[in-house]
């Protein structure tokens, strides 16, 4: 019950958090209009159950959020077991005179847009925050549903117009180093009840995945040496420090 509970104050706080996200300090420009670049970003917090997975999550979130222009437009995605949470927001600022037209330059307040832009980091840092308590709250998730997911949120959707990324450990629920029943049980559960073979995972890349040796030959194994009852999709990955 204790469990139940705290994970629904977290509930709470994601939304309310993220609520604040798609608003600005006061109405001046569309920032969403000064730009055509468009980034989906998906937090599965329930997996980053360590701090060093906390921690990693933080290094690459920064490191996507430091590329961005004014204008550009995120769109998250926070899961919480099988809850979700979405927002989107767009980076605050105005462009430089006569880069855009004379509308966005006449209408746009450099003095908001500082505002904004400050509140936006305290989105961002708001966020780490969540996710380390969803994270820290232990809630159970399993790493294949979560594929499926990505597979069900990208059906219709052109995905030739935005980027994806996703942070998620890929770790099965639970599983360490020490311990190596996590990666059995959730071996044997995927293939014996077909949970991986139909997966169609969309183009999104995977941020910091756990890089540990079990985490990577559980992954290998899943292939089932090229089996058809195997995992056949190849997790695109990339580490930023």
């Amino acid at each position: 019950m204790k469990i139940l509970r705290a994970k629904n104050i977290l509930s709470i706080l994601l939304g309310a958090a993220l609520s604040s996200l798609s608003t600005t300090a006061t109405a001046q420009v569309d920032y969403c209009e000064l730009s055509d670049v468009r980034m989906d970003i998906h937090v599965f917090a329930h997996s980053l159950q360590t701090p060093e997975a906390q921690s990693s999550f933080g290094k690459g979130l920064q490191g996507l959020i430091k590329n961005l222009q004014i204008g550009d437009e995120i769109r998250f995605n926070i899961y919480e077991g099988s809850e979700v949470k979405a927002a989107k927001y767009c980076v605050p600022g105005c462009p430089n005179k006569g880069t855009i037209g004379n509308l966005f330059n006449s209408e746009c307040s450099a003095q908001v847009a500082k505002k904004d832009k400050v509140q936006f980091n305290r989105s961002i840092k708001k966020i780490f925050k969540i996710a380390k308590d969803v994270g820290s709250s232990d809630v159970e998730y399993d790493v294949f549903s979560d594929l499926r997911k990505l597979e069900t949120y990208s059906q219709g959707r052109d995905e030739k117009n935005y980027a994806q990324y996703a942070f998620h450990t890929t770790l099965p629920y639970r599983s360490s180093e020490l311990d190596s029943i996590p990666f059995n049980s959730a071996f044997v559960r995927a293939v014996q009840f077909g949970e991986i073979n139909d997966i169609r995972l969309p183009d999104v890349k995977f941020i910091n995945v756990n890089q540990s040796k079990d985490n990577i030959r559980f992954w290998q194994d899943l292939g089932l040496n090229g089996n058809e009852r195997g995992f056949n999709q190849t997790l695109s990955t990339e580490i930023i420090d």
